[in-house]
């Protein structure tokens, strides 16, 4: 009741405030306009206010690539150059065919396939997802000010679209949305390949994610939080009255265990957590009003991304869920916020009447206000904490990160704390990719952080992905760069010009300036990197070989029939031009992935990568040039510090060699890992590269 008599107390405050506001112009015909760009209001806070970009929009389709998947219709907003005169309105409509609910258009200021502003490419990448029964253009409002501000931001119509309204709880939709927003970021990168639609205008090394409703909770699950249905039957049964709230939680997702356990691939349903479905490239999230309730503090303490949290404190459709989770407290993240917008409800987030007229022409103008707030100022407030807390963490921008501190926030109507910000606050330097072009060829890098040079070789099949535990890491105290050797990834193939990779990789640090670096090698690339320190040994500080191949090593076992039966299945696969069971067939049948295939997360890496290989050194002739005496000749020539790692369950190819190379470097150190295959870095991540920093601090002490 008290909260009733409050809105009813505010609503009136709200209307007497519009119509003296309507008097001020006459008293004020005086006054200058307001100076462009603004944001929604005249009063727009300053990362509220629209970025220097024009604003472009193409409409995309992600194919079906898994046997599961489902074809996704896509929004891509992206800076653009300036239009010549005024910038008409955009009309977003629906993507799919309506159901039972007639089909609803949202309004934009975005122009339709407008050319790309290049200049400050590339952008980082920034998914967002929609809420439960609605569609990927939803808040324009949201997606155009970002790319106004120098982001690429991509949403697509998950299964749980406009089409499904007020039916049955999309089951199958839940589990498939973080899935959807892993194709987005792969497919972002196809977009920006040299040969792509938007080639070099994104960068996927460091993705923000943000999402309204169920949206929001889709964020927190590709940054990490895990399911914990146990937990949330134990606090339904404890909490009756809470539970009578959320009985979508309580009554019909717990009712739908069971099938949730099936459509996820498991036996049962877990007891306890539920696997990760996190996305290694997601470094920020912003959830707007997400509900928590699934994970509970236990399962949202997996989450240690920068995260902002924003909610309504009228909230019903996610509080008591909100407060039962406590995320705020319970993430691990080092910089985090939580704003609070008071008294607000959950469709405060949403797209104004003004811009969704089709909402209130059909009777649900509730959709598209909030009973207390003005929608306009809400989003400028949401666009500005949205936005200084993105360009913070995915551009390493200062001020924006100034801006967050608690001491320099103070708008009426909002509760807000942080951590992590403050005006000294140092910074990470943002990462920088690109494309280098040396020795007849484009070489795509990634590079982030400061100090001593390391650069990251990765293995055969593989690309950058190979590093992905360890490059932000290592990147806190080190100048880290890990790029894509010829012929993967995406740099360039090779054509029929000779080449040879360790000529590439020196051409490569001399392109970035640098002289030396402590080189990391996996597999391939640690032949690679061995290869590297005898052609150019003043340009390596040390060696961190991870399984690596030596090059004209001989007396070494024949192929196990493990690995006939693989790569078997490989050639039969790629005949058939089917790559992804080419992935299957390494992932599934070799046995240096012994382990590794049934570990959630780190199989997906491992198969996502074969299936991204083009496998062109199995279907061309590759011109490469090998090294006139072979290296496993000339190992004792290297006298750099190396650490060499090995799996205790990999091959006795592997341990051969590792074993050979301990022997013959006059200054080795030798590391098993137990209960590891092939991929000790991707399985033990954090045992990893405590091991490393701690090898690369002695090194480093050294004169």
């Amino acid at each position: 009741m008290l909260r009733r008599n409050w809105y009813a107390f505010w609503t009136m405050f709200v209307v007497i405030a519009l119509l003296l506001s309507a008097a001020l112009p006459v008293l004020a015909q005086e006054e200058p306009p307001a100076p462009e760009p603004t944001g929604i209001r005249y009063d727009a806070p300053p990362y509220a206010v629209d970025g220097p970009h024009a604003v472009g929009v193409r409409y995309f389709t992600i194919p079906a690539v898994g046997e599961n998947d489902r074809e996704l219709t896509a929004t891509v907003w992206y800076p653009a150059e300036q239009p010549e005169g005024d910038t008409p309105q955009m009309v977003y409509d629906l993507q799919f065919a309506p159901g039972e609910f007639p089909p609803f258009s949202t309004l934009g200021h975005a122009q339709l396939d407008a050319p790309p502003d290049a200049s400050g490419a590339p952008y980082p990448l920034v998914v967002y997802s929609h809420a439960h029964w609605s569609m990927g253009q939803e808040v324009p409002y949201f997606t155009e000010h970002l790319a106004s501000r120098g982001f690429v931001v991509i949403s697509v119509d998950h299964e749980d679209n406009w089409s499904t309204d007020l039916g049955p709880l999309a089951y199958e939709a839940m589990l498939r949305r973080p899935q959807e927003v892993t194709r987005q970021i792969d497919f972002a990168e196809d977009l920006a390949a040299p040969d792509g639609d938007l080639a070099g205008m994104i960068d996927t090394s460091a993705v923000g994610v943000s999402g309204w409703s169920m949206g929001g909770e889709t964020s927190l699950e590709v940054a990490g939080a895990r399911w914990d249905l146990s937990g949330l039957r134990t606090w339904c049964a404890e909490n009756p009255d809470g539970a009578a709230l959320n009985e979508w939680s309580c009554v019909d997702l717990l009712g739908a265990e069971a099938e949730l356990a099936t459509a996820a691939g498991l036996e049962d349903p877990p007891q306890g957590l539920w696997p990760s479905v996190r996305d290694e490239r997601v470094r920020a999230i912003v959830p707007l009003a997400g509900p928590t309730q699934t994970f509970g503090n236990e399962g949202i303490q997996s989450v240690d991304v920068p995260v902002m949290f924003m909610v309504g404190s009228g909230e019903t459709a996610t509080d008591p869920a909100f407060e039962m989770a406590n995320p705020y407290a319970s993430v691990a993240s080092e910089h985090k916020a939580k704003v609070v917008f008071d008294y607000a409800g959950h469709l405060v987030f949403n797209s104004s009447c003004e811009d969704n007229p089709d909402m209130a022409a059909m009777g649900f103008p509730m959709f598209c206000t909030d009973p207390v707030w003005d929608m306009d100022r809400a989003h400028d407030l949401i666009n500005h904490f949205a936005t200084a807390f993105l360009l913070a963490e995915l551009k390493g921008d200062a001020a924006a990160a100034a801006a967050l501190a608690p001491e320099n926030v103070a708008f009426p109507g909002i509760e807000y704390q942080a951590e992590g910000y403050d005006e000294s606050a140092a910074r990470p330097l943002p990462p920088e990719s690109g494309y280098a072009e040396v020795n007849g060829t484009r070489l795509y890098y990634e590079m982030a952080g400061a100090g001593e040079p390391i650069v990251m070789v990765h293995g055969f099949g593989w690309d950058t992905r190979d590093w992905d535990y360890q490059f932000a890491e290592l990147a806190q105290d080190y100048r880290v760069v890990r790029y894509d050797l010829r012929g993967f990834g995406k740099s360039d193939m090779p054509t029929d010009q000779p080449y040879a990779h360790a000529d590439d990789l020196k051409a490569l640090l001399e392109y970035l300036g640098i002289e030396s670096a402590h080189v990391f090698g996996h597999s391939f690339g640690g032949e690679l990197a061995i290869n590297f320190a005898l052609a150019y040994p003043e340009a390596v500080r040390s060696l961190v070989l991870i399984e690596p191949d030596i090059q004209g090593a001989q007396g070494l076992p024949p192929l196990t029939p493990e690995e006939e039966a693989s790569f078997a299945a490989v050639a039969t696969a790629l005949e058939q031009g089917d790559r992804d069971a080419a992935a299957l067939a390494i992932v599934d049948l070799h046995p240096v992935v012994t382990i590794a295939k049934d570990v959630p997360g780190v199989r997906e890496l491992v198969q996502g990568a074969f299936a991204d290989y083009t496998w062109f050194h199995f279907l061309n002739a590759d011109p490469v040039v090998q090294p006139e005496i072979p290296p496993a000749e000339r190992i004792e020539e290297i006298t750099v510090p190396t650490l060499l790692v090995v799996g205790d369950s990999t091959t006795e190819f592997q341990k051969i060699e590792v074993d050979r190379l301990a022997e013959a470097l006059p200054d080795a150190e030798k590391v098993v890992f137990k209960n590891s295959d092939h991929f000790p870095h991707l399985l033990y991540p954090d045992e990893f590269n405590a091991l490393v920093l701690e090898f690369l601090a002695k090194v480093d002490s050294q004169p």
